[in-house]
């Protein structure tokens, strides 16, 4: 998606730290509401949206197919043959902290948005009333 120069929201963990750059996608808490908050952020950051596909184009462009199966390789020779490769740089690419959302400072997101989320994400697998408890505790909350 990145080399094709599409705008990424992705999920702020390890692995991701070492493959983007803040400039090139935002890193998101792995919460609905984060995620969310994100792209509706980056949808309503004009300046973001432009320079984001090109700094990821320039990320991606030397992360080819035979660069990631040389570090997939060099992974299992590290693990099974317990190589003497030297250690890459581990230093995180990725310099920001996660996108959480701040009410205060980002765009308010439409007001029907938590209440689809609780009714259509995690909430949904668990039993009705109990369901609708929580759906009211948080509304109570916000």
């Amino acid at each position: 998606m990145m080399a094709c120069g599409l705008p990424v929201v992705d999920l702020y963990a390890e692995n991701n730290l070492h493959d983007y750059s803040e400039k090139s996608c935002i890193l998101s808490n792995p919460d609905s509401v984060d995620i969310a908050a994100s792209i509706y952020h980056l949808l309503n950051n004009a300046i973001a949206l432009k320079k984001m596909p090109t700094a990821a184009k320039e990320l991606m462009i030397n992360k080819d197919e035979e660069y990631e199966s040389r570090q997939f390789e060099y992974a299992l020779s590290k693990i099974f043959l317990n190589s003497d490769y030297p250690l890459p740089d581990l230093t995180p690419s990725y310099g920001s902290d996660a996108f959480t959302y701040d009410k205060n400072t980002h765009p308010p997101i439409p007001s029907n948005y938590k209440q689809l989320s609780l009714e259509t994400g995690a909430l949904s697998k668990i039993h009705p009333i109990l369901a609708k408890i929580i759906r009211n505790f948080y509304r109570f909350l916000s």
